[in-house]
């Protein structure tokens, strides 16, 4: 509030709606930059110094040496050479299933892989040869049935069959279906309730535990190769990011800031909205600027986790190290510095308070700047 001795002049601050719109217009700018740094320019460029497209294909290499040993010894069927590990699952899944689905060992209109082959009971292969225990995989067999039932499981691994209702609706759907997004329920039941818990929990777990080796390649040691790779390239796109939105902090906040007459930021320049001093209603000081942009960059933080999504895609992401801890971190920051909007008098936020700062539209400082004048005159 400014005072002479016939006028007082009340100042008023941004509104609440107008404080957020300042907070969002700067973030997004400073998004869209780091967005845009990244995918165009940061991340290829890691990619080149790094040689990641040859770190990947090491790591792809030796993941398929270790799903080679599965299949070579027919615990695992592949529909193709370039087949992802996911892809030969899926379609060994279809391949056991052909085994309790079908009578004949060829059955005519299939995969010639398909039918009544005891090979393709790759389950009870693994049993037989590597933990030499069948009596376990009959009950392990009882244990996974009893949430659907689908099968009929006696005491002897002859006396597992799949029930009559269940073997019809499979045969022909077999016979059928291609794509995994059409399955039936009772396919997809069968995939996820039998052939996953009896493949993921008791084989997988198994050669994760005992190891696999085979001519002394081990399926283990090929597996943590392959992950470490891995990790050293989703440490390389964390590290990226973060790079990444520290540049566009420095620009956004910072550079621009500092060269503009009046501190503002690019945001502010073109809602023609003013940082002043809370206090004194004076010009912000280079080192307010600074410290303010310190906790911009914190905020900034939360969009981290979403600047690699045109390379890795939305499911892979949270999967990089550290950008989805970082970013739900500074989500809650940026609530908790937005509830002060709410509730202060001056419509300020948490770090504005911090910063003792108060926003003023443009046109509130020129009047009070033209009571000045008018009061020295």
């Amino acid at each position: 509030m400014e005072e002479n001795k016939d006028n007082i002049i009340e100042i008023r601050p941004v509104s609440k709606w107008k404080r957020f719109l300042a907070f969002l217009a700067d973030f997004f700018i400073a998004f869209i930059i780091a967005f845009t740094l990244f995918n165009l320019a940061t991340f290829p460029l890691a990619k080149l110094i790094f040689n990641t497209q040859k770190q990947s294909e090491q790591a792809l290499a030796l993941e398929r040496k270790a799903t080679n040993l599965l299949i070579n010894d027919g615990y695992l069927y592949s529909p193709a050479m370039d087949a992802s590990f996911e892809d030969d699952v899926n379609y060994t899944f279809k391949v056991f299933l052909s085994y309790y689905a079908f009578d004949e060992e060829t059955p005519e209109s299939t995969k010639a892989q398909f039918g009544h082959k005891i090979e393709n009971e790759v389950i009870l292969k693994y049993y037989k040869n590597v933990i030499k225990d069948t009596d376990l995989y009959i009950n392990d067999f009882k244990e996974i049935n009893q949430e659907d039932e689908m099968f009929e499981i006696g005491s002897t691994l002859d006396e597992i069959t799949l029930k009559s209702d269940y073997k019809t609706i499979l045969a022909n759907e077999l016979l059928e279906v291609v794509n995994e997004d059409k399955y039936s329920v009772t396919m997809t039941n069968f995939r996820d309730h039998i052939f996953a818990k009896l493949f993921y929990l008791k084989v997988y777990d198994h050669i994760l535990v005992n190891d696999y080796v085979v001519n002394d390649v081990s399926f283990k040691e090929c597996l943590e190769e392959s992950r470490d790779i891995m990790r050293s390239l989703q440490w390389i796109a964390t590290g990226t990011a973060l790079f990444t939105t520290l540049l566009a902090w420095a620009i956004c906040f910072v550079i621009y800031p500092l060269i503009n007459k009046d501190h503002k930021t690019i945001g502010l320049s073109a809602m023609h909205i003013s940082k002043l001093n809370y206090r004194t209603l004076g010009p912000i000081s280079r080192g307010s600027v600074m410290i303010q942009s310190f906790y911009q960059f914190v905020f900034l933080l939360s969009g981290n986790l979403f600047l690699p999504i045109l390379f890795f895609g939305m499911s892979y992401i949270f999967n990089l190290p550290l950008l989805f801890i970082l970013s739900l971190i500074s989500f809650v920051l940026i609530l908790v510095s937005g509830l002060f909007i709410i509730t202060s008098g001056y419509n300020r936020s948490g770090a504005d308070i911090l910063t003792n700062i108060v926003l003023l539209p443009d046109s509130e400082i020129d009047m009070m700047y033209r009571v000045e004048v008018n009061h020295g005159e």
